[in-house]
C-alpha cells in the first residue's frame, strides 16, 4: 500500500503542489526532502516537473517520464491562492510545504497531529 503526500512550494501569493504517490511518510519523502531538495532553487525544480511516482534519494521519477499517454494537464503543478487552500484540498496522508527556507509536515485527514511541524522535528 502507499502512503501518498502532496509536496509544496509557498511563493508567498501563491502555493504551487505536486503530488507524490510512495514513500510519503515523515521517514520517506519528508527524510529525503529535508536531505537533497533543501533550498528554494531545489525545491521549485521538485515542483516544476508535476506529480511523481517516488521521490528517492536525489532522483525524483515524475509520472510524464515514464507512464505513456500521461497528459501533462493532469500532472502539472497544482496552484492554491493560500496555505489553507492548499490544506483543505489534500486527499493524501501527508502535506509537505517548503516555506521560508524550511520543509514542513502536516497529516492530513488526522485530529491529532494535524498542525505544522518542521520535517527535522519529526523524523
Amino acid at each position: 500500500m502507499s502512503t501518498r503526500s502532496m509536496i509544496a512550494k509557498d511563493y508567498g501569493n501563491k502555493i504551487k503542489a505536486i503530488y507524490c504517490h510512495w514513500d510519503g511518510y515523515p521517514d520517506g519523502v519528508g527524510y529525503t526532502l529535508l536531505e537533497n531538495f533543501n533550498s528554494y532553487e531545489k525545491a521549485i525544480n521538485l515542483i516544476a516537473f508535476g506529480d511523481a511516482s517516488d521521490i528517492n534519494g536525489t532522483t525524483a521519477v515524475f509520472y510524464n517520464s515514464w507512464r505513456e499517454g500521461e497528459d501533462w494537464k493532469h500532472t502539472k503543478p497544482r496552484q492554491y491562492t493560500s496555505e489553507q487552500a492548499y490544506e483543505e484540498s489534500c486527499d493524501e496522508d501527508y502535506a509537505y510545504l517548503f516555506k521560508d527556507g524550511k520543509w514542513y509536515v502536516k497529516k492530513c485527514w488526522s485530529d491529532e497531529d494535524s498542525d505544522w511541524k518542521a520535517v527535522e522535528e519529526v523524523i
